[in-house]
């Protein structure tokens, strides 16, 4: 049973906390081993040599409705990092090939629908090749977000089909009140527009896909904001899209 990504958020607490948070055992590589999810949820660890190609595959032992799940080293999911497709009807039949752009350390996740105890059975393999390194893109991750002063503008871009799929920016709350965010796009390029708390990048605070004034790039955030915070934004392409889209990143703020 697919879920809103949404709703994962709010009823999964856990989903919320950075990698470090949770406890991890080594994923299973060339076999597969017997595990438990403890409040809803479990989590492995994969130290990957190079750039590559991991599989996943997970079973639930007893029917239970599982989602796995793959973050990179930054705390996001990866693109096509998420599976709730129950497998040919089978709700914890789930499995994925997912591109590693780096080494590094990736976490795999596994988590049950309303915090439902389950057991699994999970095994991986890993593919080095370098062909899942893709381009060089500093902004696509939040150590790299670009500095946003509030009232500024920014201008860029996203091209998903040559690897840039994500735009990172923060931005510094010099004084309280009400931040407002927007995208304007040129051309027929479909955006989203995402916000993320500070050190907690796996699922967003809030996102707009609203198409605002029929434009698909058109998109806006506000929000209620104190002196001192850091606010992270993400612009990225809205589900499916895939052609180049250009697009204006602009901010204001309302005192009180």
């Amino acid at each position: 049973m697919s879920r809103p990504t949404s709703l994962v958020a709010f009823a999964l607490g856990w989903a919320l906390l950075p990698l470090t948070a949770l406890a991890q055992a080594p994923l299973p590589i060339g076999t597969a081993a017997h595990g438990t999810l403890l409040d809803g949820e479990a989590a492995y660890a994969f130290e990957a040599p190079t750039a590559g190609f991991l599989t996943v595959v997970l079973r639930a032992e007893a029917g239970e409705d599982l989602t796995l799940m793959v973050a990179d080293p930054y705390d996001q999911i990866l693109p096509d990092g998420r599976s709730d497709f129950d497998i040919d009807g089978n709700l914890g039949a789930e499995q994925l090939v997912v591109a590693l752009p780096e080494s590094g350390r990736y976490l795999i996740l596994v988590e049950s629908f309303g915090e439902a105890s389950a057991s699994f059975v999970i095994g991986g393999s890993f593919l080095t090749a370098g062909v899942a390194a893709g381009v060089e893109d500093p902004d696509s991750r939040p150590t790299g977000a670009i500095e946003l002063a509030v009232g500024a503008t920014h201008e860029d871009s996203l091209h998903p089909e040559e690897g840039d799929r994500a735009d990172w920016y923060r931005i510094t709350i010099g004084r309280s009140g009400v931040l407002t965010v927007l995208t304007r796009a040129e051309g027929e390029g479909d955006l989203q527009l995402e916000r993320y708390a500070k050190g907690s990048f796996r699922e967003p605070e809030d996102t707009s896909d609203r198409d605002m004034d029929g434009v698909l790039g058109n998109e806006s955030l506000t929000m209620s904001v104190t002196a001192g915070d850091m606010v992270y934004i993400k612009v990225v392409p809205s589900l499916g899209n895939v052609w180049h889209v250009s697009y204006r990143l602009s901010s204001g703020l309302v005192e009180g």
